[in-house]
């Protein structure tokens, strides 16, 4: 995500939400691809807890941050 698009959506509010199953997608994809960012790679072998987040973390507070309907960050 771009600052540009942060600043066009300072008005918005954060929400935070529990994750749910819906969620699944955009939640692995936004940490491999934070992942990628920090790395410079990705070992897709490294992260098999994302393939089923709600299972992996059943029991777990599991949260998603959302900004203009996108989950843009998340807290285990």
């Amino acid at each position: 995500m771009t600052s540009a698009w942060l600043s066009n959506h300072e008005t918005d509010e954060i929400i935070l939400q529990p994750f749910c199953p819906a969620d699944q997608a955009e939640v692995k994809d936004l940490i491999l691809t934070g992942l990628v960012e920090h790395w410079g790679t990705l070992d897709a072998t490294k992260n098999p807890d994302l393939n089923e987040i709600g299972v992996t973390y059943r029991g777990a507070t599991f949260l998603v941050a959302r900004l203009a309907g996108r989950i843009v960050s998340t807290r285990r």
